[in-house]
């Protein structure tokens, strides 16, 4: 019922995400490396001035009776510099929250990472984008137990990968 209740909360962020300054720019989604380790995650993208935007995201999944995993993710990219005409390199910030169920057992991971990567338009309304996470901290509780990641260019997520579609 919990996750549920994050599901709906995640849903209603998302559909109110038209009061940005710039309303609902793009839809995107990580794939390759993604924020679940290979499982896309979609996401809206809001335009908050002319170099910067958010993305905000959520994917919920389900391998088996079990075993289930939802993610919420907020990113905010800045336009650094202009690499040509069609790709720009960018600077931001994600924060991840994962929870996973398996036979019974949750995990909850919540990450906060300091990104740079690049953006190239393919076409003028499809983009490309690759990011690195530079620097990131990470704490995971699972059962009564937890752990906390301090990464520099380390750790299971290190680079994400994705297309964006701009409206």
């Amino acid at each position: 019922m919990k996750r549920i209740a994050v599901l709906l909360a995640a849903i209603c962020i998302l559909s109110s995400a038209s009061f940005a300054a710039g309303g609902i720019t793009a839809v995107s989604v990580d794939v390759a490396t993604g924020a679940l380790g290979g499982i896309g995650m979609p996401s809206l993208r809001l335009a908050m001035s002319k170099d910067m935007s958010v993305d905000l995201g959520v994917n919920y999944s389900q391998t088996a009776a079990n075993s289930s995993t939802i993610a919420l993710m907020a990113r905010v990219n800045n336009k650094l510099f202009a690499i040509s005409k069609t790709a720009n390199a960018i600077w931001g910030g994600n924060l991840t929250l994962l929870s996973a169920t398996a036979a019974g057992v949750g995990t909850t991971t919540i990450s906060l990472n300091g990104t740079v990567g690049a953006e190239i338009r393919l076409t003028p309304d499809l983009a490309g984008f690759a990011l690195v996470n530079v620097i990131g901290l990470s704490q995971t509780s699972t059962g009564g137990a937890s752990t906390t990641l301090v990464n520099l260019l380390t750790g299971p997520n290190i680079a994400y990968t994705g297309l964006t579609l701009y409206l």
